[in-house]
């Protein structure tokens, strides 16, 4: 086995971690803790990842088979921070202690599970406290509240006429807006520009009392914009697209989903959901400091 460990870490850098831990338990002991069968587990899901025909090496499989016969389970213990950013398609059950406080939070993280439906289903099981009111609720209205789910969702804020709301969804508020009043067949050269002014002019006469007098000016200024700059991009941006997820955006697609990705030079942005109204922002480290001198705290 430590062989075949050997030849895995040095073949797949990625599985270097695994490969070490088994390593250094025959190393130290002469032989494999049973608790080391989660890492044979991920070594197997790796190796199944990278071909369908890959499979553990025959020592590994004997014994990631003969922890198979002792029923050892491997788990995934979280708090609630589990609802972003955990993907891992093989959990098919999950147990939550308590309800979790906003139904959009329940949707997060109930959804962990079963990311593979045609395979696997997934199976959650809620825990509930009867000393608590609101398990306690949940508890004895579960099947009309499970019935209504998506409907409980509690509505999300969004600042109607802030600079990045204009910029993200004004401009595909005013292409939906211009649609409905032109042809179904109307490509966006068939458009009227007169339609265009109308429009923008009864928008900003029935929306001004809702805006302060910095957001009716960024409104206008942004408007006056679309509208100039509006023969020139239809020119050559001649199909409306199609805000399919994760769609292809095609070269003279006018719209895009917000987010894609791709030459999007003169296309305006559509948001499909809710997860647009925030922009994510990239981290790196950075070592920038470490090339001065550590100076002292009361040095200048």
């Amino acid at each position: 086995m430590k062989l075949e460990l050997i030849s895995l870490k040095g073949k797949y850098p990625e599985l270097n971690k695994h490969c070490s831990e088994c390593l250094s338990d025959i190393e130290s002991l002469g032989r494999l803790k049973l608790e080391k069968y989660h890492d044979l587990e991920c070594i197997s899901n790796f190796l199944r990842s990278q071909s369908g025909k890959l499979k553990l090496p025959e020592s590994c499989r004997s014994y990631y088979e003969l922890c198979l016969n002792y029923y050892v389970k491997s788990f995934c213990l979280a708090s609630s921070i589990i609802e972003v950013g955990v993907d891992i398609d093989r959990l098919a059950v999950m147990s939550i202690i308590g309800q979790p406080k906003t139904t959009a939070q329940y949707i997060q993280v109930s959804g962990r599970v079963g990311r593979k439906s045609n395979e696997k289903p997934g199976l959650v099981v809620t825990i509930y406290n009867n000393s608590k009111p609101r398990d306690k609720s949940h508890y004895e209205d579960f099947r009309s509240y499970h019935q209504r789910l998506y409907a409980k969702v509690e509505p999300a804020s969004v600042t109607p006429f802030s600079r990045p709301a204009i910029k993200r969804g004004l401009a595909a508020i005013t292409v939906a807006a211009i649609r409905q009043f032109s042809p179904i067949n109307a490509n966006p050269q068939d458009i009227d520009v007169s339609l265009l002014q109308e429009w923008i002019k009864e928008f900003i006469h029935l929306r001004k009392k809702s805006m302060s007098l910095d957001e009716l000016a960024d409104v206008k200024h942004f408007l006056d914009r679309f509208l100039s700059s509006w023969p020139r991009r239809v020119k050559e941006l001649n199909e409306w697209g199609k805000l399919s997820f994760n769609g292809e955006v095609k070269q003279n697609d006018l719209l895009f989903p917000l987010g894609a990705s791709g030459s999007l030079k003169g296309k305006l942005p559509c948001p499909t959901s809710m997860r647009n109204v925030d922009g994510e922002s990239s981290m790196w480290i950075s070592n920038v400091y470490s090339n001065f001198e550590d100076i002292g705290e009361w040095d200048v």
